[in-house]
């Protein structure tokens, strides 16, 4: 009886951390729906009102709301043909060819001194 009191006291300390255990996992696990609208957040993204928690649709939380609205898409103005002097003019506004006009010769600059 000597013996067994403190194998007694052993096996109810280890069953007494082996529950504390199990209930302090089941505790910090996320709830079933918890975890799956995680997973759908991660899969769709962000909403605009989850940093400052206000709902989606007219946000104006000044936080998220920085910088000024951009402007609205506009189609493009009529396009132009162009002109031969157009033309005339890109070719005079290129740079140069290499020496003596070659195109085949590029410019290049002096060899570095070592």
């Amino acid at each position: 009886m000597i013996r067994t009191a403190p194998l007694l006291a052993r096996l109810c300390l280890a069953l007494a951390l082996a529950l504390a255990g199990a209930l302090s996992a089941a505790q910090m696990a996320p709830a079933r729906g918890e975890a799956a609208l995680a997973a759908a957040e991660l899969a769709l993204g962000p909403v605009a009102g989850d940093l400052c928690g206000e709902p989606a649709g007219e946000h104006r939380c000044p936080f998220c709301r920085l910088l000024a609205d951009p402007p609205q898409a506009a189609p493009a103005g009529p396009a132009r043909r162009a002109s031969l002097h157009d033309l005339w003019d890109l070719a005079a506004a290129a740079p140069p060819a290499g020496p003596a006009g070659d195109p085949c010769r590029p410019v290049r600059a002096p060899p570095a001194r070592a």
